[in-house]
Formats: structure tokens, sequence, C-alpha cells
């Protein structure tokens, strides 16, 4: 059996070029991105003291409204959030006194439903509500808390969460972290929507 001699040395070098392109592959992999804070407070606006019992996010066209229920004198303040930096109250409205805090009810488009009662409504209690990061599941943490809360709402669709408290309204909004990028591949252009570049 006649072999030629620079079989192996071929089947070498092209194991190491091989090699050295797989490993440059893997050197330009981009980590994601680590946040400090994974959720920060973009905007504040006090209430005057209004005990709030429930939030209620509604868009009406482009704009961008909360509900918020109020108990002890019931009513409903009206903010906009369209600029979700800068809220403003748009209306406060009182409701009949015999309206059960926690009742309001948002449905379809403009309609709301509130349940009167003779009994006396039970206020909301306020509670402690500490914002974690679990991002990280080996390094859970606590990012901010917040105390006296006596509402809570979340929009996964605008990633935002509402607290009320004797402070105020808070918006708070979820920042995500980049994935990882990948270099692309041959074929990767036969993938629709490839993550890589």
């Amino acid at each position: 059996m006649d072999l030629d001699s620079r079989q192996p040395l071929r089947c070498a070098l092209l194991l190491i070029v091989l090699a050295g392109s797989a490993r440059g592959t893997f050197a330009q992999i981009q980590p994601p991105k680590v946040l400090d804070q994974p959720a920060t407070v973009i905007a504040h606006l006090p209430l005057g003291g209004a005990v709030v019992s429930g939030i209620h996010l509604r868009q009406r066209g482009s704009k961008k409204y909360l509900y918020l229920e109020t108990s002890g004198k019931p009513g409903i303040m009206v903010v906009n959030i369209s600029k979700v930096k800068k809220p403003s109250l748009v209306k406060d409205v009182d409701l009949p006194e015999d309206v059960r805090a926690g009742s309001l009810e948002m449905i379809g488009h403009g309609l709301a439903l509130a349940e009167t009662s003779k009994a006396q409504s039970a206020p909301a209690v306020p509670r402690i509500i500490n914002v974690l990061d679990v991002s990280h599941p080996e390094h859970p943490r606590v990012i901010q808390s917040f105390a006296g809360v006596t509402a809570i709402a979340v929009s996964f669709d605008f990633n935002l969460l509402f607290f009320a408290n004797n402070e105020g309204l808070w918006i708070l909004t979820q920042q995500w972290a980049q994935p990882p990028v990948y270099p692309c591949a041959s074929s990767s252009a036969l993938i629709p929507n490839p993550n890589c570049e």
C-alpha cells in the first residue's frame, strides 16, 4: 500500500485551521450586558395624601391613562401617563359615599363598574413592597423598598410597574439586558431572524 507521506501533514493542518477558526468564533461572542439596576423609578406624582386602593391602566388612542381608585373618601383620580416620565393629574372625581373601596372594575372601552354596599368597606392595608432583582438566580438582591403601599399594578406591554403609597404614585420601568450576540455563519442566511451579526 502506497501512502502519500504528505497526507498526515494535511490532516494535521486542516485540524489546526478548523480549531483556530472555531476558537475565533467563540472569542467573538459578546456576553449579555449586565445591568446595575434592572428596574428604576422614572416618575413620582404626589397625590395629596389620597389612599389609593386600586390602579387600572387604559389606553385611548395614543394616550395612556391610570385610573386610581381611592378609598376613605371614594373617588377616582385620572392620571395621564402618555409622557410616562411626566405623569399629570387630569381629574379627581368623587364617587357616592356608599361605593365599596376596591370594587372598581374596568370593562370594555370607556366603561367601569363600582359596587355600592351598605356595609363599611375595609380600608386598603398598607404594606412594604420590596423590588427584587432575580435576573441572576445565584445572587438575588433587593433593589428598592416602598413602605405604606396600598395598590400595585403591572403593565407587561409597556414594561412598567405602578405603586401607590402615602407619598403618591410611583412609576418604575424595567430595563432589559441585551441578549448575547453571536457572529453569523453561512447557515445564518437560511434562518428568517438570526440572532447574529
